[in-house]
This record gives C-alpha cells, sequence and structure tokens, in this order.
C-alpha cells in the first residue's frame, strides 16, 4: 500500500480507525500530509501520535467535508458501508474531491471461493462486531465482485488497475489503484 500512496502532498484516510496505516505512511515520507477520518470516537482518540504530517477528524465518511487532496485510501471500509448506494455515494465525493490525476486508492475483501475469504467473512460478521461494536453479529457487509467495482469506479470516471495482495496475508485483498 504504501508505495501506491504519493510520497508528497495530502492524503485522505477514510474509516482510518486508531490511525496505525495513516501513522506509518506519515512516516515513510514526511512531505505527507495526511488526514484520518473516522466515526469511532474511542479509536480515532488513540490514532494521533504526535506527528507533525498527520491529522485526526471525527466524523462520518459520507457527510464530512473533504479538501482537495492528492490521493485518498479507502482500506477495507466500503463493504461495511449500509448499502451499495452509500458505496457509490462515497466514490463520487472521493472523485470530486481529488486533484487531477489525484489516486483512489482501494482495498476490499476480494469475493472467491477460497479459505482466506471465509476467514474474511468470518471476521467481518463476528469478529469485527464483537471487538468494535458490542454486537455479536453483523447481517450488513456489502461486498462486491472484482468486476463490480471496476465497472462502478469506470461510470464514475477513474481508470483503474486492480491486484490482489494475499500473500502472508490472513484475508482475500483486492487492490484496486484508480487515477482521475
Amino acid at each position: 500500500m504504501e508505495k501506491l500512496i504519493p510520497t508528497k502532498g495530502l492524503i485522505l484516510d477514510l474509516g482510518c480507525g486508531e490511525g496505525i496505516n495513516t501513522n506509518l505512511w506519515a512516516l515513510a515520507a514526511k512531505s505527507r500530509k495526511i488526514i484520518g477520518i473516522d466515526q469511532d470516537r474511542k479509536r480515532i482518540s488513540q490514532a494521533d501520535r504526535g506527528l507533525g504530517n498527520t491529522t485526526f477528524r471525527y466524523g462520518n465518511i459520507l457527510t464530512a467535508r473533504y479538501p482537495k487532496c492528492d490521493a485518498i485510501v479507502i482500506f477495507h471500509v466500503l463493504h461495511h458501508l449500509n448499502s451499495f448506494m452509500d458505496q457509490e455515494t462515497l466514490i463520487k465525493k472521493s472523485y470530486r474531491a481529488l486533484n487531477k490525476k489525484g489516486k483512489l486508492i482501494i482495498v476490499e475483501v476480494d469475493i472467491k471461493l477460497t479459505f482466506k475469504y471465509l476467514i474474511s467473512w468470518l471476521t467481518d460478521h463476528f469478529v469485527a462486531p464483537i471487538l468494535f461494536e458490542g454486537s455479536l453479529y453483523e447481517p450488513r457487509i456489502n461486498y462486491r465482485r472484482r468486476r463490480d467495482w471496476l465497472a462502478l469506479l469506470k461510470k464514475v470516471g477513474f481508470k483503474t488497475h486492480a491486484f490482489e495482495v494475499e500473500r502472508n496475508k490472513p484475508f482475500t485483498n483486492l487492490v484496486i489503484e484508480c487515477v482521475k
């Protein structure tokens, strides 16, 4: 992921959680200014590690205001939105916020009949709700197939490149690099 993100400019990390990736990307390139946004107050309060090139904001990524930026990262977040329509809304909003030639980098669950997909499914439906929401099960997980993501992103206006990143990873990971 770090290699896909521009080494300078303003980057938004939507659904940043505790800011683990946000802070890592900030440490990797001091010329990046990264804003992390998350709607979980507890997680966002843990994100700020005092790095000069990171800012963290509490907010709903569907309704928050975005500054013009050079890149947006959405890492295993889209399938947690309430609907496919919310996913499309967020992608369109991201497109509008990006500067010309700006990048949207999406990492999502890759739907395929494998053990790693089963682990992804179980984690999203059972583990994440227990850890972060205080519930036993989350019925509203909105996965899309690779071809459906690519069709949506093309419709919005992005040029895309998609690939899998699974080696030494517990989940199926579809990475989609999108350029405005």
